[in-house]
């Protein structure tokens, strides 16, 4: 059976979201944060651990703030 766009794109993200958490919140490894997270990107909700608003936020800076 054929995978649709959708359905692989979605398959993609949850594995890159599984990826941030096994390499870079659970370890606090800095390093895979800025090889996995772009420089630029939406932040669609407040994190529960963070208290910023939604909005463009720079990834790979934002991602290391919340690590530390």
């Amino acid at each position: 059976m054929c995978m649709s766009k959708e359905e692989k794109m979605s398959d993609d993200n949850k594995a890159l979201v599984r990826r941030l958490f096994d390499e870079v919140f659970s370890p606090e490894n800095l390093a895979a944060a800025d090889e996995i997270m772009a420089k630029d990107y939406i932040e669609h909700a407040v994190a529960p651990f963070g208290s910023d608003e939604p909005g463009r936020v720079h990834g790979r800076s934002d991602t290391r703030r919340t690590v530390e």
